[in-house]
């Protein structure tokens, strides 16, 4: 028998697994949690796989772990190597959303408005053993460190920034339009960019941020606007909106959320935008992943504008 098959036969496959957990955590409890395993029972498979390749792997630093200068070097090839395994075993077989799973789905406040309804509504009638774990989109730097430890399964944010290492699949285009509260005095019929400037506005960011595209587009004009609230979500704007003689620019989506509000053409030109569900680009369960993905561009492409 070939020395390297004799070496192979030898191993256990699950040493694997949970070395590629340790490196992605640098962290015993939470690679054990990855694998669902108790912290007990990592702490052995670390011990045998020191053994294995005769390297500590995994250090102390300060109060957490590094990795070692071998195991830097194992990281990829390991990751690669489980992905490749699993992709074999997905061979000529396609994903049962009849079976009970969770996927977890980060997501911006724009995308639970309008996509995460249309999806919701799918998943209860075609696979109603499947459930949502939806988190809250930080970031696409968050979301693909998430991806690649097997924290999330999909992240849905702006199409601006998305990592070239994530798998990333456009789910639809959206623009801007404007809302004020329906007994305004001041704007009735018609929105004139003079209007538009003069008027507080109110503004969604989950940072704080008081600058867009909107922000972008008057300055090429010459002008600016002045905002007098920053709120973090989107479905607190009808209600702020109800009690100020502010306006605010939204997606166009949004009208179909928040009835009630007269809406307007901006007195301006706003580029638009794209909204992408990422995924890790060598999923361990591709065809889960792939289902997944049929199942967001089906939701979106249903939620156009009002």
């Amino acid at each position: 028998m070939n020395t390297d098959v004799q070496r192979l036969a030898a191993l256990d496959l699950n040493l694997f697994v949970a070395l590629d957990a340790l490196l992605e955590a640098q962290n015993v409890t939470r690679a054990a949690r990855r694998v669902g395993v108790t912290q007990p029972a990592m702490s052995r498979q670390l011990s045998r796989l020191r053994s294995v390749f005769e390297d500590p792997l995994l250090e102390r630093a300060g109060a957490g772990m590094k990795m070692t200068p071998r195991a830097r070097m194992l990281r990829d090839s390991v990751h690669d190597g489980l992905a490749t395994l699993a992709q074999t075993l997905d061979v000529g077989r396609d994903f049962e959303p009849s079976a009970p799973r969770t996927f977890i789905v980060a997501m911006t406040d724009y995308a639970t408005s309008t996509i995460l309804p249309g999806l919701t509504a799918r998943l209860h009638a075609d696979a109603p053993s499947i459930a949502l774990d939806v988190r809250p989109f930080e970031s696409w730097t968050a979301a693909a460190t998430a991806l690649d430890r097997g924290d999330l399964d999909a992240a849905i944010g702006f199409g601006n920034g998305v990592p070239a290492t994530l798998h990333r699949t456009t789910l639809l285009r959206d623009g801007f339009a404007c809302a004020v509260q329906p007994e305004h005095p001041t704007i009735q019929d018609t929105l004139s960019l003079e209007t538009y400037v003069r008027t507080p506005h109110i503004l969604t960011s989950t940072r704080g941020r008081v600058r867009g595209a909107v922000d972008q587009a008057l300055e090429q004009l010459g002008r600016s606007r002045s905002v007098c609230v920053v709120v973090p979500h989107l479905h607190a704007i009808p209600a702020v909106l109800g009690s100020t003689n502010a306006i605010a620019t939204l997606p166009v989506r949004c009208r179909g959320s928040m009835p009630g509000l007269r809406w307007f053409v901006p007195p301006l030109r706003v580029p638009g935008f794209d909204v992408v569900a990422a995924t890790h680009a060598q999923p361990a369960n591709r065809t889960a992943i792939a289902w997944l993905r049929r199942q967001l561009s089906h939701a979106a492409a249903i939620s156009r504008p009002s």
